[in-house]
């Protein structure tokens, strides 16, 4: 179980990978608060667990720092509107 101090070091973990990403929307460049942008899988299927969800397994002690790396590594930071855009498209295409 995660308690207040732990989300609090997720959250803080988290904007460390988005600021190491770019702090900005790769596609339309939005940086105006980089604690809403997503991390976006470039392949879905080799997705093993989204961004934060791995930022409170590696501050409980529950994974390495370097799992969470490599899978930050496979994403693309992006805006809300970006993001919901690219998922659009991405369902569209599989038609």
């Amino acid at each position: 179980m995660t308690t207040k101090e732990d989300n609090k070091k997720a959250r803080v973990l988290r904007r460390s990978i988005t600021h190491s990403k770019g702090g900005a929307c790769v596609h339309c460049g939005w940086n105006k608060e980089i604690s809403v942008l997503h991390f976006h899988h470039l392949d879905a299927q080799k997705k093993v667990c989204p961004i934060p969800r791995l930022c409170k397994d590696v501050v409980i002690g529950f994974c390495p720092i370097q799992v969470l790396l490599v899978e930050a590594d496979k994403c693309d930071l992006l805006c809300p509107t970006c993001d919901a855009y690219l998922d659009w498209q991405e369902r569209n295409e599989q038609k």
